[in-house]
């Protein structure tokens, strides 16, 4: 799956948690100071089957036929965000509408070669135009031989089917369901011959030798198979079926994030990374330190009350069920493993009777 627009990461992040570590999510976000904001989120959902890139939607063409799901969630005109941002109104205009309009035609025209036979795009706005939506499915349909498929909306109240040609899609506006504007519609792709990449890949992923793997014995999670080193020589998870994938995207795309970073060799210690912490299978291989909501905000506050009584080493801090952090129990003292840049900076005082 290709999520092509995904900052600042919704989308990506429900796309993870429906694949539930199976498969391949692509999440990919052109403008590199909103790509950080995606990895940030991307991060945070702990799985180690996503890698994020930051590149132009024409640079996926050299995949060939690679998509089985395309996810578009096309830059445009914002008129479904005007009840949300009273500034988006002052941008609007409809010259913005037009260059929106051109720009979505480039995008779809750029991404279509790589969708699989029988594939999908997922097309989406969050304005309400016809120009930017429906008119812009009967395009799709027309110009790439893309078929308009429905949805199934029976289940769902204040959706508004919008039709044209043989094209429908779905408008929802902010005042009949809950959310804000937006539209969206799926046209798949007929069976027409499948190309192929032309890509040697040039970058390798590198197994983690038997002597690396050994340090996971003390974490219990050396049965796991996956262990790699990304190119800051620091181990992480990356499914095996997959390798060959990320491979090829390393070797011709930028890549701001593969598969899940799980530690460190320093010295005779592993130390885990932070983005393990989010892994939901952590929890099954560590000494895990349940916390109140009050002990998590101190936490994140890179503060910690009483723990006397952890059990010396790593112990994994989770809070409602999911992992928040590390700390370790070195016997004189506990060290609180949280990055700095995750940390909370606001006074735990203003959080009132919630603290």
């Amino acid at each position: 799956i290709l999520d092509l627009c995904a900052a600042p990461g919704g989308k990506s992040s429900l796309i993870a948690a429906y694949l539930k570590g199976q498969g391949l999510l692509v999440s990919n976000e052109v403008i590199k100071s909103r790509s950080q904001i995606l990895r940030q989120n991307i991060v945070r959902e702990g799985w180690s089957n996503i890698i994020a890139t930051c590149n132009d939607p024409a640079d996926f063409k050299v995949l060939g036929s690679y998509f089985d799901v395309v996810f578009v969630d096309a830059p445009c005109s914002g008129e479904g965000m005007f009840r949300k941002d009273k500034n988006a109104i002052g941008h609007w205009s409809i010259d913005a509408v037009q260059q929106c309009t051109m720009r979505q035609k480039r995008i779809l025209s750029d991404i279509f070669p790589v969708v699989k036979p029988g594939g999908y795009i997922v097309y989406s706005t969050c304005t309400f135009n016809e120009e930017e939506n429906i008119r812009q499915v009967s395009w799709m349909t027309k110009a790439h031989a893309l078929k308009s498929i429905p949805m199934d909306i029976s289940h769902f109240s204040g959706i508004i089917p919008m039709y044209l040609d043989e094209c429908i899609g779905y408008q929802f506006l902010p005042h009949r369901t809950r959310s804000e504007g937006f539209f969206i519609s799926i046209l798949q792709k007929g069976n027409e011959e499948q190309s192929s990449s032309n890509i040697k890949p040039k970058k390798t992923i590198m197994r983690a030798t038997k002597e690396e793997q050994s340090y996971f014995k003390s974490w219990n999670i050396n049965k796991l198979n996956g262990i790699y080193k990304n190119h800051l020589s620091k181990l992480m998870f990356f499914p095996e079926k997959y390798v060959a994938d990320a491979e090829k995207m390393l070797s011709s795309h930028y890549v701001i994030h593969c598969g899940l970073e799980i530690g460190a060799i320093k010295g005779i210690d592993l130390v885990p990374s932070h983005e393990l912490a989010y892994f939901p299978e952590t929890k099954n291989f560590f000494n895990v330190w349940q916390v109140s909501k009050g002990e998590a905000l101190k936490f994140l506050k890179k503060d910690i009350s009483d723990t006397s009584n952890l059990t010396p080493g790593w112990q994994l801090v989770c809070y409602g069920g999911n992992g928040i952090g590390w700390i370790k129990n070195i016997g004189t003292r506990l060290n609180n493993y949280l990055p700095q840049e995750y940390a909370i900076r606001m006074s735990l005082n203003n959080l009132g009777a919630d603290f």
